[in-house]
């Protein structure tokens, strides 16, 4: 190669690289993402035990105690049962119904935790307490998945699981056993016995 032909090929390749390099761009781009960590629960209808006939042991010694379950499962019904020698009495009159749950906002297929009070947690009482009206407590509690497939979600130390569908939604149902509080001086009147609770759902 010629003096003049390096020359020339050495030109050419300083172009081509002044062209590379002035084709060159560069743009910032963002990333972003927004955590939705929140859902929504809802607490659709009550626990409802009805309206029953109740008698509470007044012994002063071993008194016995008389139940009635209302199941979670919608479908079922109520289930009483007395104590010894009838000495605490609960009789279904009017049938109660489980209390409803919606849960919406959750990222599709997640598995919840839904965690309820513990046995002897929850009192039922008349308005105001009135002196000399005996109360109730709840043992229990039971869930039911009514979304999806249908079934029973099982606890274990107040505590078990269910799945919601692909939009994120589920509903479910809660049941418990009403249980009469035994006295020496309390008994139960004709009045309508209540009382608060609260349910935990969670990632």
């Amino acid at each position: 190669m010629t003096k003049m032909n390096k020359i020339a090929a050495g030109l050419a390749a300083s172009l081509l690289l002044v062209s590379a390099a002035q084709a060159q761009e560069t743009v910032t781009t963002t990333a972003s993402g927004t955590v939705q960590n929140s859902f929504t629960l809802t607490n659709d209808a009550d626990l409802d035990f009805g309206t029953f006939r109740a008698q509470n042991d007044n012994a002063a010694s071993s008194p016995v105690t008389a139940t009635l379950r209302r199941p979670a499962d919608p479908s079922e019904s109520s289930v009483a049962t007395n104590g010894t020698a009838n000495a605490a009495v609960l009789q279904s009159l009017v049938e109660g119904a489980p209390a409803e749950y919606t849960v919406s906002g959750v990222a599709g297929f997640s598995t919840l935790t839904v965690t309820v009070p513990a046995d002897g947690a929850v009192t039922l009482a008349a308005a105001g307490s009135p002196t000399g009206v005996a109360t109730f407590v709840l043992n229990g509690f039971e869930a039911y998945k009514t979304s999806g497939t249908p079934g029973d979600i099982t606890l274990t130390s107040n505590s078990g699981t269910f799945q919601v569908d692909a939009t994120g939604d589920a509903t479910f149902t809660l049941g418990a056993t009403l249980t009469t509080v035994p006295s020496t001086t309390d008994t139960y009147t004709d009045l309508a016995y209540s009382g608060d609770y609260d349910i935990t759902v969670q990632y």
